[in-house]
Parts: structure tokens; C-alpha cells; sequence
């Protein structure tokens, strides 16, 4: 596994490991670093972390999620907004490694790898498509934003879209925020990427179908 996330996930479980965080009020700057460090590792833009209260989301007229129900703490983007897709991540994170801790204080070293190899897993799966450049004006198209899946028990610890992954869903425009679709202008023979907000339309080959192909197209020129 690579060296520098292992080292993240390592500091992340000695912390992990250190508290009953049902009742952790306060941490050092030190360790609010190691959370930081691991929200940033799994991909997030957040611009810093703070301590916080339990943030409230609201799914439906009256039912209520929190989004840290357990972990102290939310991000801020760097507009000072909270970043609830990094706090949400951060907080299923630390509970999906209290809940593997079964209560222990310390691993014995073998289990303890594991869990570490565990931790490296998630945060490679939370990084997101990196963006395809579309043109030389910088217009990129990115994967469309994940939502949290309140049916399972770590609801942020979602899957995100990769290079082999069909490009028939579309994406969004990272310019504008605007959804990105694949249109067949002549079936079977041409399409395009237009993106439903600011009326951005690039022609591509009708043979692709994965992101990887996309990606590779517009690089070659």
C-alpha cells in the first residue's frame, strides 16, 4: 500500500484508538492535524477543521440525520461554509474504525495491519474522478457529486466514479456546476457532451463508453 497513506491511516487509528468519543469535547491541534490530513488524503477540497456540535440534515418533512453523530468536528470550505460530504466521510470514518476496534483500547500487530490496510482502502475509494479536461479554455467535466446512502450504516463511505466506468451517465461541468449529458445527435453515428446549464457542446467519437476513453480522446487532441 503506499507509504504516505498508510502513514495517514496509522496516525488516524492511534487517535481512533485513544478516546471514548462518545464524550470527547476537545483535542489538541495536533490532533485535529491527523484528522485534517486523512479528510484531505480521501480527496476533499476542505479549506480547514474545527471542533463543532452535531450537525443536522434534513431527509423528508420530519425525519432528521446528523451528519457527525460521533466525531467533534466539521469542515469548512474555503468560504467559511460547512463541508458536509468531508464531515459526514470524517465521521462515518472514525466510526467504521471504532466499530472494527470491538471495543479494544490497543491491536495486537497483525489485526492492527489489517485495519490499517482496511482504513487505506476507504480513503482510495473516496478520492474522486479526477477531472477531464474538455477544452483549451479549461472547461473540465468531473464525476457527479456523491450523496450519502442513509440506508447503510456508514452513509458517507460511498463508491465514486472511475476511469473504467461507463460514460453514459454523465457528469457534471466544474466551470458552471451545470450537469453534463451524453446526447446521440444521429444515433448509432455521432454524440456529444452538453452540459444543461451554460449550453456547453463538445462532439465525440460515438465509440466511446467509458470515462477512460473520454480522457484519453481529449488528451490526444
Amino acid at each position: 500500500m503506499p507509504k504516505d497513506l498508510e502513514y495517514v491511516a496509522r496516525e488516524f487509528i492511534d487517535l481512533a484508538f485513544k478516546y471514548n468519543w462518545q464524550v470527547v469535547r476537545k483535542l489538541s491541534c495536533g490532533e485535529l492535524a491527523i484528522l485534517f490530513n486523512l479528510v484531505i488524503a480521501g480527496g476533499f477540497m476542505s479549506s480547514r477543521i474545527t471542533l463543532s456540535e452535531k450537525l443536522a440534515l434534513r431527509c423528508g418533512e420530519c425525519e432528521i440525520e446528523w451528519v457527525n453523530s460521533l466525531c467533534p468536528c466539521k469542515l469548512l470550505t474555503a468560504e467559511n461554509n460547512n463541508d458536509q460530504s468531508a464531515t459526514g466521510w470524517l465521521d462515518s470514518m472514525l466510526r467504521y474504525v471504532v466499530d472494527l476496534a470491538h471495543g479494544r483500547a490497543v491491536l495486537d500487530p497483525e489485526p492492527r495491519q489489517l485495519l490499517i490496510g482496511k482504513v487505506v482502502l476507504e480513503i482510495q475509494r473516496s478520492v474522486p474522478l479526477v477531472p477531464i479536461l474538455l477544452t483549451s479554455d479549461g472547461d473540465k467535466m468531473g464525476e457527479t457529486p456523491r450523496k450519502a446512502n442513509w440506508q447503510q450504516k456508514y452513509a458517507y463511505l460511498v463508491d465514486h466514479v472511475r476511469d473504467t466506468d461507463r460514460v453514459s451517465n454523465g457528469g457534471v461541468h466544474v466551470c458552471c456546476g451545470g450537469s453534463i449529458h451524453i446526447i446521440e445527435t444521429v444515433p448509432g453515428k455521432k454524440k456529444k457532451l452538453h452540459c444543461a446549464w451554460c449550453g456547453l457542446d463538445e462532439r465525440i467519437p460515438v465509440y466511446i463508453t467509458t470515462f477512460e476513453e473520454l480522457r484519453n480522446h481529449f488528451e490526444s487532441g
